[in-house]
């Protein structure tokens, strides 16, 4: 049976993460943003929860799982 994850609106975490392969994780409450830095630029994805249920499923999908 598939985790439950909670998408809901949280309360925001200033705290950076680091998640691997250079990539950054922070949390505004609503997003996830994922952040690393390419050949001296700043760049950034902003996962809002139905994009990152997306994710899940996707990661579900090629485990053959979904």
């Amino acid at each position: 049976m598939p985790e439950i994850v909670d998408v809901s609106p949280q309360p925001p975490c200033d705290e950076k993460r680091y998640l691997g392969d250079g990539v950054y994780a922070t949390f505004d409450g609503y997003q996830i943003w994922l952040r690393t830095e390419r050949y001296g630029m700043l760049h950034e994805i902003a996962v809002e929860p139905a994009v990152f249920l997306a994710l899940n499923d996707f990661v579900r999908w090629l485990r053959g799982t979904s």
